[in-house]
């Protein structure tokens, strides 16, 4: 980890989940890797759409965070995404898919020497991020780790 470095502009640290922002107080959000940590996600996507015009959205895949064996951090990943259409689906990881997986995987991507797991995960980066880049608004759904929908955006956005 590195020490954060701040410019002129402005910095602000922030709940999520309560944005203290004005509607559509910004053209553009760029949320990559935060919504899999959440504990409402729904409340978060839904402050995301009310203070975003549009917007861009990046979760783990189930696929990723077993790969990669985040599965076996308890308190990492509550989360896996999945994109149909224009509606993000979290997931909520089961207390028995937490287990150690082994690390081959990471080690691979992460190695200095070129393999073919590199070359793999780059052409497929898709398999491993459920993206979704949107305008005015987006569908959701996350559901818990025993297959209930506890959340769900209310209606279809507008183009």
């Amino acid at each position: 980890f590195e020490a954060l470095v701040k410019d002129k502009r402005p910095f602000f640290e922030v709940d999520l989940e309560t944005l203290p922002f004005q509607d559509q107080s910004f053209d553009f959000i760029f949320c990559s890797h935060v919504l899999e940590h959440m504990n409402r996600p729904g409340d978060a996507m839904r402050e995301l759409m009310r203070v975003g015009k549009a917007g861009y959205i990046e979760v783990p895949t189930r696929l990723s965070d077993v790969m990669f064996n985040f599965t076996r951090l308890q308190n990492h990943h509550r989360w896996h995404g999945l994109v149909q259409g224009d509606t993000i689906i979290l997931t909520e990881w089961n207390e028995w898919e937490r287990r150690e997986l082994g690390n081959h995987y990471f080690n691979s991507l992460q190695s200095s020497h070129h393999n073919t797991f590199q070359d793999f995960f780059e052409n497929n980066r898709d398999l491993f991020f459920a993206s979704h880049q949107w305008q005015g608004g987006f569908c959701f759904m996350v559901i818990d780790k025993h297959g209930a929908i506890i959340d769900s955006s209310d209606t279809k956005p507008q183009p």
